[in-house]
C-alpha cells in the first residue's frame, strides 16, 4: 500500500509506534499522533473519541497485554475512510467482529499481529 498523501494515525507512541511514525513520515504520509516536532500524548480511547479526523491506515500498539486493542479498533471504526488498514499488536489472539476482515495474521515470539480491513457498509455514509 502506497502511504503518500495518506492520513494515518498511530495508537500507542511506544518503541515500534514511533519508529512505525517515523517510517510513514518518510514515505510521505501525514501521521496524526506524532511528527517531526510533536507528540500528541494522553488516552488514545479519548482521543479517538473526540476527534473528528479519518485515517486511512491505523497501527494499534497498546501496552503489552493491556486489553485496549479492541476497545481502540472499535473507537477506531467510525474514524476511517473506505479501504483503510489497521495493524495491531497484541498478547492474544484478536476477534474485532465480523465487520473486520483479516488480511493477515501471525505471531513473532508472544506477540500476535495481524492486518485488518474494515468491510464496506451498505448504510455508511462515507
Amino acid at each position: 500500500m502506497d502511504v503518500a498523501g495518506k492520513t494515518v494515525v498511530v495508537v500507542g507512541l511506544g518503541r515500534s509506534g514511533v519508529a512505525a511514525a517515523r517510517l510513514l513520515l518518510g514515505r510521505g504520509a501525514k501521521v496524526v499522533g506524532t511528527d517531526a516536532a510533536q507528540v500528541v500524548e494522553g488516552d488514545a480511547i479519548a482521543f479517538l473519541r473526540r476527534t473528528t479526523q479519518r485515517f486511512d491506515v491505523a497501527f494499534v500498539d497498546p501496552p503489552y497485554a493491556s486489553g485496549l486493542a479492541a476497545p481502540a479498533m472499535a473507537e477506531l471504526a467510525p474514524r476511517l475512510n473506505p479501504g483503510a488498514r489497521v495493524y495491531v499488536e497484541t498478547a492474544a489472539p484478536l476477534a474485532p467482529g465480523a465487520a473486520w476482515r483479516a488480511l493477515r495474521e501471525g505471531h513473532a515470539g508472544a506477540v500476535r499481529y495481524a492486518l485488518f480491513e474494515l468491510a464496506a457498509s451498505d448504510d455508511d455514509p462515507r
